[in-house]
């Protein structure tokens, strides 16, 4: 059965976009953890400086101001360093980037099968259309509940998949080519 060019073209754009929204989801949620380790090292600094300094006002004889003031100080630091870990919760943002990763490389391994099924001529076009228009649903509903990413988290994804940016949304044959293995390739 020849191969439905029109269709396997579809099918292969939606494979590099799927295949984007992967890493860009993966990239984001990469910063996100980043910062998170950050304030968490950040806590730990601080609480340690507040137990030094109560350790210090019971070791050293008068009691000296300063270790109680620095205690109160490093205390209110804590909890306005608290205040914004809970506020910007990245965290929980970094596990939402993960999970919607995870939902766009599955469909990127999908879209991958229906390109081989396609080549391989084991599809009638008509099967082939409707997996393409079952996963192209897929993909517009994990695009729509998929958190915000950033245009650095979009580069940063680009470069990391050797891909060159360009204006037109539409991938060449050759970046396409660059993201499937050798046996699906265009020839």
């Amino acid at each position: 059965m020849p191969v439905n060019k029109e269709n396997l073209a579809l099918v292969r754009q939606s494979f590099a976009s799927s295949s984007l929204g992967h890493k860009v989801q993966e990239v984001a949620s990469g910063r996100k953890e980043g910062k998170a380790k950050k304030i968490d090292a950040w806590n730990i600094t601080i609480v340690s400086g507040v137990i030094i300094s109560l350790g210090l006002q019971s070791v050293i004889p008068g009691n000296p101001l300063v270790f109680t003031y620095l205690g109160l100080t490093l205390s209110v630091l804590e909890i306005i360093l608290l205040i914004v870990q809970l506020k910007l919760n990245n965290e929980k943002e970094s596990i939402v980037h993960k999970n919607t990763a995870h939902m766009y490389m599955g469909l990127r391994d999908k879209y991958r099968l229906l390109i081989a099924d396609i080549l391989n001529g084991t599809l009638s076009d008509r099967d082939a259309a409707r997996q393409r228009n079952e996963l192209q649903s897929e993909y517009q509903t994990i695009s729509s509940l998929a958190p915000q990413t950033t245009d650095k988290d979009y580069d940063e994804a680009m470069q990391r998949l050797t891909l060159v940016k360009d204006q037109q949304n539409a991938w060449s044959d050759k970046q396409i080519d660059k993201l499937l293995p050798k046996e699906l390739r265009l020839k």
